[in-house]
């Protein structure tokens, strides 16, 4: 991969991203949506997006792709969220000259801890063992969605090294 990757769990409630170069973990955060209009999620995601290329840029680095978890699955709300997250993960991508890409969940449950059907709290122990962190697994918490952004990030380094990355 040229640069540094940029992963983002896009989510209706709570947002999480992840800076990654190669495998190595340099930045993370998140960001919540609750009760915004789709304007207003697009927006808060553009911002997203900006804080997380200032953190890229801080370390002399640029991103050379932004990916997220394919979760066309979602109904309902949750599906309207993820559209418009997905939408603005795109065009920010397009404008910056950045490859966009998007890793299926399953992908990501097998790589990270080779069960394809893993639960979230198996998730966050896989990330937590491979980074040393200290997420919770509770679903209630935004850990996860932080944990999923790094997930996400590892797995397109994986898929990416192995010719398999979907790119958008």
């Amino acid at each position: 991969m040229k640069g540094a990757t940029l992963a983002i769990d896009l989510g209706k409630r709570c947002t999480g991203w992840a800076l990654l170069r190669d495998t190595r973990l340099l930045a993370y955060d998140r960001a919540t949506f609750t009760k915004q209009t789709v304007p207003q999620m697009y927006d808060g995601m553009e911002r997203v997006l900006g804080k997380a290329m200032a953190h890229a840029s801080r370390f002399g680095l640029s991103v050379g792709t932004i990916a997220f978890e394919a979760a066309e699955h979602q109904k309902g709300k949750a599906q309207e969220a993820y559209c418009t997250l997905a939408t603005c993960v795109r065009v920010f991508a397009g404008r910056n000259s950045i490859r966009a890409a998007k890793v299926y969940p399953g992908s990501v449950k097998k790589i990270m801890t080779n069960n394809g059907g893993a639960s979230k709290e198996e998730m966050v122990e896989a990330v937590n063992q491979t980074f040393k962190l200290g997420f919770s697994p509770a679903k209630t918490g935004t850990d996860h969605n932080v944990a999923d952004a790094i997930a996400i990030g590892l797995t397109a380094y994986t898929l990416d090294a192995l010719g398999e990355l979907d790119y958008v």
